[in-house]
């Protein structure tokens, strides 16, 4: 999933991976380039084969009968009322929350923080995520672009059974650490609701206490591409068992130098 910051709201998807919330803060060199001479190195950078794993499970959705029986003329004009570009298949928005069955855990914390109706593109891309599509979104800021990735990340996680523990399920990329710090503020209270563990690694910190999370074992990463391609380097983080991949903020990623990295992992 990649989602862009940039003004407007549209929405692709395909058939098959997974996520912006606009960042701010400035970017240190060990942010922009992962450590010393990481950028350097990427030629000559390898990684092994993936080891194999059990079956992913990627379907998570199912139409609630309100969405089905909604006329087509209701959903058209919630595109247009919201200014809503579609393009690919994509499932029906999902209008309230009572369309969506949620786990209870992540449905109490929803009533908890006051939320009232899905925000646009939480609507949009809900319903895509959930059904195990790719998807490419485009906001503005204060869309609600976080959870509209979180939530279905955090139903994937937990719905991999047979999966290994230890490594992350969930990989998030963000371009700076104060993004990668607020996505990882914003989904705490549903982290902690779905027992799922959570790590924000990023440059211009000290190395050892991210490496102590890592090793506690953990679902969901957020993370900046360097210091997530130092510690791939280093062994410290394996990603073998992510199977939900977000990049917040690819666009702006992409213009910070970032793609070397990007491709890498």
């Amino acid at each position: 999933m990649s989602y862009n910051g940039r003004g407007g709201n549209s929405y692709g998807s395909s058939r098959g991976s997974y996520g912006n919330n606009r960042g701010h803060g400035g970017v240190k060199d060990r942010d922009r380039h992962g450590g010393n001479n990481l950028l350097d190195d990427l030629d000559s950078f390898t990684v092994g084969p993936l080891r194999p794993g059990p079956t992913v499970i990627k379907n998570f959705y199912t139409e609630s009968p309100l969405i089905t029986s909604r006329p087509q003329h209701v959903t058209d004009q919630f595109y247009a009322l919201n200014e809503m570009t579609i393009r690919g298949f994509a499932p029906k928005p999902i209008l309230t929350f009572d369309e969506l069955q949620f786990p209870t855990s992540i449905r109490n914390v929803i009533h908890q923080l006051g939320y009232i109706r899905p925000t646009p593109i939480q609507s949009q891309a809900w319903p895509i995520l959930l059904s195990g599509q790719d998807l490419v979104g485009i906001a503005q800021t204060g869309s609600g672009k976080t959870l509209s990735f979180i939530l279905p990340a955090l139903i994937h996680s937990a719905g991999q059974t047979n999966a290994r523990s230890g490594d992350p399920l969930v990989l998030i990329l963000a371009p700076t650490r104060e993004l990668a710090q607020q996505i990882q503020g914003v989904g705490a209270d549903f982290c902690a609701a779905t027992n799922a563990r959570s790590t924000c690694i990023y440059g211009g910190a000290p190395k050892p206490p991210q490496k102590r999370e890592i090793r506690y074992g953990l679902e969901v990463c957020i993370a900046t591409p360097g210091r997530l391609l130092d510690f791939v380097r280093e062994k410290t983080i394996n990603l073998d068992r992510v199977t939900f991949l977000v990049l917040d903020e690819a666009d702006r990623m992409l213009d910070m130098g970032f793609e070397p990295q990007i491709r890498k992992i």
